[in-house]
């Protein structure tokens, strides 16, 4: 249960959900029908305002048809807001600036689906959540035995259930030249994966908004040796952030987007840094 000050700022903006209130590190956050805002301090002054602090995924936040009923749960320096069968969890050690300035900062954020939370809660350090008459808890690392989608664990390896999908992308980037055409190199181009013993990444990348174009895959396990990458990205696989250096370029864009999604059963998935190599080639027309 959390306890706010009511205090009167500039905003036109009102939360929207009971249950869509929590503190991420230090700053108030809630839910409205904008999307999900923090309260700030201007700079120089004393007045408190609200910020956006979700304009990365607003489009698809905004899209859900029952947002009223978000819970919003906070765990390990991150937020996860359930809705509509879907989570959208918001990194608070990772913040970035908004090219547009619709805010000062926003939160990196990560979506997923799969996940039909009627009520979600923290116990014991761990994410919970229900379903009907089902209790289902996210799993970590060595706590193998606990499913309630039907999946199972035979000592090395599990069967059945169904995977939650994870996808994070970057904006569409102009690369500060939007009178220009571009070509993204693959040299100097790769993104660094959060260090995890077993894991996978399929990349993708779109073009001005057109459909998204296939750039490679990787896979890894440590605790299989047989398993080894795809042709598509080469990589060294440490303890420490991984990196894999793009082995395709994408010629001719305005504006490009990169996709990175994870849809294997019982992998983890984050995403430490991406990296973009970038030639201007002609003028736009």
């Amino acid at each position: 249960e959390y306890n706010f000050a009511v205090r009167r700022v500039p905003s036109s903006n009102g939360a929207i959900a009971s249950e869509g209130f929590a503190i991420l590190g230090d700053e108030p956050l809630f839910l409205s029908g904008k999307g999900l805002y923090g309260l700030s301090s201007l700079t120089g002054t004393a007045e408190t305002v609200v910020r956006n602090r979700s304009v990365s995924i607003n489009k698809k936040l905004l899209a859900e048809s029952d947002l009223e009923n978000t819970t919003a749960i906070v765990l390990n320096n991150y937020l996860y807001l359930f809705v509509g069968g879907h989570v959208y969890a918001f990194d608070g050690r990772r913040k970035s600036a908004d090219p547009a300035d619709r805010t000062n900062y926003y939160y990196e954020a990560y979506y997923w689906d799969n996940i039909p939370a009627d009520h979600a809660c923290v116990h014991n350090a761990e994410l919970w959540f229900s379903n009907g008459n089902k209790l289902c808890r996210f799993k970590n690392t060595g706590r193998r035995d606990d499913y309630s989608d039907g999946s199972s664990w035979n000592g090395s390896k599990q069967t059945g259930g169904t995977a939650i999908t994870a996808r994070y992308t970057t904006r569409n980037d102009d690369d500060n030249a939007i009178q220009m055409f571009k070509t993204m190199m693959k040299k100097g181009s790769m993104v660094a994966l959060a260090p995890y013993t077993k894991t996978s990444v399929n990349a993708y990348a779109r073009r001005d908004g057109k459909a998204r174009e296939y750039i490679g895959t990787y896979r890894i396990d440590s605790e299989d040796a047989s398993t080894v990458p795809f042709a598509d990205f080469s990589a060294d696989a440490t303890l420490e952030p991984s990196d894999y250096f793009f082995r395709k370029k994408k010629k001719k864009y305005i504006r490009l987007q990169l996709i990175f999604e994870n849809d294997s059963i019982d992998e983890p998935f984050g995403i430490f840094s991406i990296n973009k190599s970038v030639t201007a080639t002609q003028y736009g027309r």
